[in-house]
């Protein structure tokens, strides 16, 4: 410990050099009111989880680290006092040994989980406490993780307030160095003593599959037993079997799907896993089954997000609901993004039978887009929760594992429900008894998509009325789907008939999109207006022929150049809209 009294510079150039000294801290004061923050105790035990993670890779010769290791372990002791590693880790960073390592996807899934902790608690919504956490964690964060974007929000001038009889001053943490003395003339220096030995840690043990069986459903582009292609809703069934070949715990498709999406799904579930389990059991596969419809290309990695929460469910032997659906891919570090094509499968769940449906953070803004479409009993058919990990997936998807806020949501959202039957659902989302058992979901529940946008539903003047342009462009592609055939028919193949039926549905899809169109997008409806009327002039010039063949300089040939060109051109501009850099291959009829 350095003396007090010393001045700044001189203290900084001591710390330079000095040895790291861990002191823990005090489990006694108060940090914060538990009760008053805006987490359930799911939450706080997995954010307690990982702020262990944090500290066990903290540098033990430097005094900075060693001090924001202190910080966050009196922050996951208090956030679960049942959390025996907190205890643990303190004892091996006084005793000076050596944490094990932690793998680093789990490193890196901590870190990803506790910044998005962060930025959440930093909002306004998260009232007093959840700020001042917020706060109590930045202090240490910003030490242990400078390079992340948030840390430069750290407030230093609140710093040792905060941590008042809690943490013990940076000051403590050092040793000063040691200025060897000159041993007396004649004597001969001491033998200096072996170094004590490291024990030796054993290596993790193996997990192991607790579950061989599970099901979960989630919608894909499926080819059916006649090759035709569709977005369905598909019951997924895991059944694990023992496989001398399978190096570590993987999962295939049956039917097959022999594809290099598949890989990049394959490793992206392998890491998310390891970065929750120390390590995977070996000899074992996974044979998740579509329901003997073939997984479509269409899906890229979609698969990765539900086969990730089987396998998490088989490993952790905790059961899924069966009424349970998800839409989210994973990423290495566990997280939850949205699928690629989400819009597809949001439209396949506007045709399912409802149920618990998690999704992933950056799907909020889709989902509005219901209530824009006039859909809001989507959100009284579906408990629409978001998601933003595996291991909050795997709480919200078991039975009986639901946190207190969740299940006090939960269990109001079923009582609106049984009240909603046969009812207006736009209208009773207008109504003051239904807003206020509303927002008291979302006070319990603040993840409950379902009550925001029913409240959204009934706010009046608030609510959207128009479609995004990238939804809008999505809506337009949809719509002219059943034309896709004719950019690549020969001028032999045309139909009058088939083209005038495409016409036709498009015709009234886009008539329904029309009114939801804002009027700074008229240009690009209007594009897709003049195609569909294109299609039908191509129609009646066919008519006119009498079905004979045409030749290449006929009318028909060069109408039929016209649409494909205007095909092309509608493309182009509805991958601009939705900021993508090439236009979106028309994977289904759009049903």
């Amino acid at each position: 410990m350095l003396p007090r009294g010393l001045p700044p510079l001189l203290v900084l150039c001591l710390l330079a050099l000095a040895k790291g000294e861990f002191v823990p801290p005090d489990p006694a004061p108060s940090l914060f009111h538990r009760d008053e923050l805006p987490i359930d105790a799911d939450t706080m035990r997995s954010l307690s989880a990982q702020l262990v993670l944090l500290t066990a890779d903290a540098k033990q010769g430097d005094p900075r680290q060693l001090r924001a290791a202190a910080q966050l372990l009196a922050v996951a002791g208090r956030l679960d006092p049942a959390n025996t590693r907190v205890r643990t880790l303190q004892q091996q960073l006084v005793r000076e040994d050596t944490p094990p390592t932690p793998e680093q996807g789990q490193l890196r899934g901590a870190r990803s989980e506790t910044w998005k902790t962060v930025a959440w608690l930093q909002h306004q919504e998260a009232g007093g406490q959840g700020q001042l956490l917020g706060a109590l964690l930045l202090d240490a964060l910003h030490i242990l993780d400078p390079q992340n974007p948030l840390a430069a929000q750290h407030d230093p001038a609140g710093e040792e307030a905060r941590w008042q009889g809690v943490v013990a001053p940076l000051r403590s943490f050092s040793s000063a160095p040691e200025t060897p003395q000159p041993e007396p003339t004649g004597r001969p220096a001491p033998t200096p003593e072996p170094p004590a030995e490291q024990p030796v840690l054993p290596p993790p043990k193996a997990s192991t599959i607790k579950l061989r069986e599970g099901s979960l459903r989630a919608p894909f582009f499926v080819h059916d037993l006649n090759g035709r292609l569709s977005t369905q809703i598909i019951p997924l069934a895991l059944s694990v079997q023992d496989d001398e070949n399978a190096d570590s715990l993987s999962f295939v498709l049956s039917p097959s799907f022999p594809s290099p999406a598949l890989g990049v799904a394959q490793e992206r579930v392998r890491s998310a896993l390891l970065s929750l389990w120390p390590d995977l059991p070996k000899q074992q596969l996974a044979i998740l089954s579509t329901n003997r419809q073939r997984y479509g290309a269409q899906n890229g990695i979609a698969i990765s997000g539900p086969a990730a929460l089987l396998l998490h469910s088989a490993l952790a032997g905790k059961p899924l609901r069966d009424d349970l659906l998800l839409l989210a891919e994973v990423e290495a570090d566990a997280s939850l993004k949205r699928p690629g094509a989400s819009w597809d499968y949001i439209a396949a769940l506007r045709k399912g039978p409802g149920g618990r449906l998690l999704v992933s953070p950056d799907l909020e803004e889709q989902f509005k887009a219901l209530i824009v479409l006039e859909d809001p009993d989507f959100f009284l058919k579906y408990e629409v929760l978001v998601v933003s990990s595996l291991e909050t997936a795997l709480n919200f998807g078991s039975p009986g594992s639901d946190p207190p806020g969740l299940l006090s949501a939960s269990t109001t959202f079923a009582d609106l429900r049984a009240a909603a039957n046969g009812r207006d659902v736009g209208q009773l989302g207008a109504l003051d008894s239904v807003r206020s058992r509303l927002s008291s979901i979302r006070a319990t529940a603040p993840y409950h998509l379902s009550a925001k946008m029913l409240l959204l539903q009934g706010a009046g003047a608030k609510r959207p009325t128009h479609l995004d342009r990238p939804l809008l462009a999505l809506e337009i592609d949809r719509a002219l789907a059943p034309t896709a055939w004719i950019h690549a028919a020969d001028i032999r193949s045309l139909d009058a008939d088939r083209i005038f039926d495409s016409w036709e549905t498009c015709r009234k899809r886009l008539d329904r999109v029309e009114k939801f169109t804002d009027p700074n997008d008229r240009v690009l409806f209007k594009q897709a207006r003049n195609l569909a009327d294109e299609l039908r002039t191509l129609a009646r010039e066919i008519k006119k022929s009498g079905g004979t063949l045409f030749n290449p300089s006929s009318q028909v040939s060069l109408l039929l150049k016209q649409v494909q060109s205007a095909q092309d051109r509608l493309s182009r501009a509805t991958a601009a809209a939705r900021g993508e850099p090439r236009p979106r291959s028309s994977s289904s009829d759009g049903q």
